[in-house]
């Protein structure tokens, strides 16, 4: 039996659309029904042991719902990704989908093509990292899971009077809307990617894109601490895309190297990171953790609330970019002599801002 949707004036043989499960019935024991949620599913069995063999949910084009979960089964394989109409007016499949990456430590990528195209970042114990203002509030709460089961991600509504959705269009740009019931619309509360610095590796590999204090040049790529442009002319000229490299005559694992921290950030693409969720391994555990790895370049907290765990880096960073006011910290590792002309240029700052106050 599958579910179909039939023209009035056709017939089963040539349906408008069905599900893609087939499954031998008996005694008409299987129905379809709508749930409350928006959610159409397939049953077998009215009873105790009624069995869901197909929903709606898991097929979902460009809405995310409350109750709809997004990620991937670690069993089954199975993603439940959601993907874009072709434009505003054709709902055939079109080429912007959303899904979790379930490799290293567990992302949620927009994709153009298959392609990485704006990287929501890893879970950081209350939002992804790419996502500083998605923190749950009085409106909704979201609910992640990452175990030998499944990696997913679920959005509730806390107010069951408030009708909640989130939209992804055929360019590949979310909206979160709520229902104003009074004025008969949908009010935006949110909406992404926000600025150029969200274009996946916007700025090449060891590089930061920083859009809020290079306005003036308008060229956001700047070199992490430690590292250089790859190619100095293409820099230059304002293309940032060959990225940076370490230093020439540079060692990070000599006595006296330490780490410069960057914050407020979207950390690197966690992909090929390594991670220990322990929430005994304290930031400053992280911080010994990295230095006894000759190839580690960078740490960070797995979890910012709790300020534990530990996600390291060990070969070229992608994908960061700074936030104005929330963020993650990431230390990245520097050679000795680069920590000192970090330190001294602190220090100079300090002595300023305080003969300043002395002469006020």
């Amino acid at each position: 039996m599958v579910l179909a949707l039939s023209d009035i004036n056709s017939n089963l043989n040539n349906p408008l659309w069905s599900s893609d499960v087939l499954i031998k019935s008996h005694d008409n024991d299987t129905f379809a029904q709508l749930l409350d949620t928006g959610n159409l599913v397939l049953l077998e069995n009215g009873g105790k042991n009624q069995k869901v063999l197909w929903q709606s949910f898991d097929y979902a084009c460009g809405t995310i719902l409350p109750s709809m979960k997004r990620g991937y089964d670690r069993k089954t394989g199975f993603n439940r990704v959601l993907t874009s109409w072709r434009s505003h007016d054709d709902p055939s499949i079109g080429n912007m989908s959303f899904s979790i990456d379930p490799t290293g430590y567990p992302q949620m990528f927009t994709y153009k093509n298959g392609a990485p195209f704006w990287r929501w970042g890893s879970w950081t114990g209350q939002r992804f990292s790419g996502i500083p203002h998605m923190t749950p509030n009085f409106v909704f709460n979201v609910s992640y899971v990452d175990d030998a089961n499944e990696v997913s991600v679920t959005v509730s509504v806390l107010d069951p009077s408030v009708f909640f959705r989130m939209v992804m269009d055929n360019t590949g740009h979310f909206s979160r809307t709520i229902w104003q019931a009074r004025e008969q619309r949908w009010f935006e509360i949110w909406s992404g990617p926000t600025d150029d610095c969200d274009n996946y590796r916007k700025c090449g590999s060891n590089s930061i894109c920083d859009v809020y204090n290079n306005k003036n040049s308008k060229f956001e790529c700047v070199c992490l601490p430690g590292f250089e442009p790859r190619n100095s002319r293409e820099w230059s000229d304002g293309n940032g895309s060959g990225g940076c490299v370490r230093k020439k005559n540079v060692s990070t694992c000599q006595n006296g190297e330490g780490f410069v921290k960057l914050a407020p950030v979207k950390v690197p693409d966690t992909s090929k990171a390594r991670v220990d969720k322990s929430r005994s391994l304290s930031l400053k555990g992280c911080e010994e953790k990295c230095l006894r790895d000759s190839s580690c370049v960078a740490y960070t907290s797995a979890n910012e609330v709790r300020q534990s765990g530990c996600i390291t880096w060990h070969a070229d960073m992608e994908d960061i970019r700074t936030f104005n006011n929330v963020g993650q910290e990431l230390y990245v590792r520097v050679d000795a002599a680069e920590l000192g002309t970090y330190l001294f240029g602190i220090m100079n700052i300090l002595v300023s801002e305080n003969l300043s106050q002395l002469l006020i």
